[in-house]
C-alpha cells in the first residue's frame, strides 16, 4: 500500500469505531437530546479526525522500515524499532483521546442544552474538576465561583474540555453574573486540538491538533478520498435495503485538462464540482443488472466515485459525456458522466456534472471512433 496516498481500512475503521463510541458515551452521560443533524456532524468530523491519525500512525511506522544506510530491515527488527511507537498510538494516546471525546461530547451536549434555555436561566458557572489531580490552570475560575452569560465572550477562549482529560464542568444557573473578576486571571491558552467549541462544530478535536497540523504530505487527500468512499458505502447499503431518499453528494471537481477538452468541443461546464446522487448509485447496482453480470462490484463503486483523480478518462461523442475507466482484477469498468445535468440536493436543484451509471465493458470499446481519450 502507497502509505502517502492510501489509508489503511482496517486501523482506520477501529479508530472511527472507537471515537463514535467515545461520542455517544458522552452524549449519553450529558443526559441531553442532540439532534440528528449533529450526530451527523460529529460522526463526520470523527471520520476526518481518524483518517488524519490513521495516516499519521502509518506514516510514521513505515518512516522506520529503512536502516541508516537506506537498506531495508528484517520483519523482526522493525517491530522491534515500532513497539514503542505502536504502545503509544494503540494505548497511552488513544486512550486520552478517547477519554478527552467523551469529556467534549458531554460537554458539547451540555453547551448546546444551555444555548436552548438561556431564556430561563441565562448565566453559567465553572465549576470544580473532579479529577483527582487538579489542573492549577483551571482552579482560578472555580474558586472565583465565575458566572458568566451563556453569551459571554470568554467562552469563546475558555470553556472545560480545552485541556487534556479536563474533567471541569458548567453549570446553568439563574444566579447573577460577575465578570469583574476576569481581570485577575492569568493567562490560560487552550492546548492544540482543544481550542474549539464542539458544541458549534461538531468536531471534538480542533484543526489545530497536531495529526493535522503535523501531517505528513497526502494526508488531506488521502483523507478526504477515504471518509468519501465510507460516505458511498453507506449511501449503498441504504439503496440496497431501501428506496433513494434524495442523497446528493460532492465526489470531486473536473480536472483542468478535461475542462480545457470539453471547452473545445463547444460545451461550458456551469460548475466544475461532480456530484452522485444515491437514485443514480441505485439505478447502477439495480438488481437486474447485477444478476446478467453487467453491474459494478459495490465495493469498486465506492472505490472508484471517491477516488476519480487516478482513473483514465473519456470523451463519448455520441452521448457528450464522460467516461472514467479503470481495470479492476482483469475486468474494465466504466463510470458514465454528464455535463450540466440537474439535480436535486439539500432540497433545492442545482447544475452540476453528475454521475450517471457504472458498467462493465470490453475494454475494445475503448477503440470505438466515439469514444476519445482524454487523459
Amino acid at each position: 500500500m502507497d502509505v502517502r496516498s492510501r489509508i489503511q481500512r482496517d486501523i482506520f475503521e477501529e479508530t472511527l469505531r472507537l471515537f463514535d463510541k467515545a461520542a455517544a458515551e458522552g452524549l449519553a452521560e450529558s443526559g441531553k437530546a442532540a439532534d440528528d443533524m449533529f450526530l451527523d456532524e460529529i460522526r463526520r468530523n470523527n471520520a476526518v479526525f481518524s483518517a488524519f491519525r490513521t495516516h499519521r500512525m502509518q506514516n510514521d511506522m513505515a518512516s522506520r522500515l529503512l536502516d541508516g544506510d537506506g537498506n531495508l530491515k528484517s520483519f523482526d527488527r522493525w517491530v522491534r524499532d515500532v513497539r514503542g511507537m505502536a504502545s503509544h498510538y494503540c494505548g497511552s494516546w488513544l486512550r486520552t483521546e478517547y477519554d478527552t471525546a467523551v469529556i467534549r461530547a458531554h460537554r458539547a451536549a451540555d453547551w448546546r442544552h444551555f444555548e436552548d434555555e438561556a431564556d430561563v436561566f441565562p448565566n453559567v458557572r465553572w465549576m470544580p474538576t473532579t479529577s483527582p489531580n487538579q489542573d492549577p490552570l483551571h482552579r482560578q475560575y472555580w474558586e472565583a465561583r465565575l458566572t458568566l452569560p451563556v453569551n459571554h465572550p470568554f467562552w469563546n477562549d475558555h470553556r472545560p474540555g480545552d485541556r487534556w482529560n479536563c474533567k471541569c464542568s458548567l453549570m446553568q444557573t439563574d444566579e447573577p453574573a460577575d465578570d469583574s473578576v476576569i481581570h485577575r486571571f492569568y493567562p490560560v491558552k487552550a492546548q492544540p486540538g482543544l481550542d474549539n467549541n464542539p458544541a458549534t462544530d461538531g468536531k471534538l478535536f480542533s484543526d489545530s491538533h497536531p495529526y493535522y497540523t503535523k501531517a505528513y504530505p497526502g494526508a488531506e487527500k488521502a483523507a478526504d478520498s477515504m471518509v468519501l468512499k465510507k460516505q458511498i458505502e453507506e449511501i449503498i447499503v441504504q439503496v440496497k435495503e431501501t428506496f433513494p431518499t434524495g442523497q446528493a453528494v460532492k465526489i470531486g471537481n473536473l480536472d483542468r485538462s478535461v475542462l480545457r477538452f470539453i471547452e473545445k468541443r463547444g460545451i461550458t461546464p456551469i460548475s466544475d464540482e461532480i456530484f452522485v446522487t444515491d437514485h443514480r448509485i441505485k439505478h447502477a447496482i439495480r438488481e437486474n443488472k447485477t444478476n446478467k453480470g453487467k453491474a459494478v462490484n459495490p465495493e469498486h463503486l465506492a472505490d472508484a466515485l471517491s477516488g476519480l483523480g487516478r482513473m483514465e478518462v473519456y470523451w463519448d461523442e455520441k452521448q457528450k459525456g464522460l467516461w472514467y475507466v479503470e481495470t479492476v482484477d482483469g475486468t474494465t469498468n466504466k463510470y458514465v458522466f454528464r455535463i450540466n445535468e440537474k439535480i436535486k440536493a439539500d432540497g433545492q436543484r442545482i447544475t452540476v456534472n453528475s454521475f450517471v451509471t457504472a458498467g462493465i465493458i470490453d475494454k475494445r470499446n475503448l477503440n470505438m471512433f466515439e469514444i476519445i481519450k482524454i487523459k
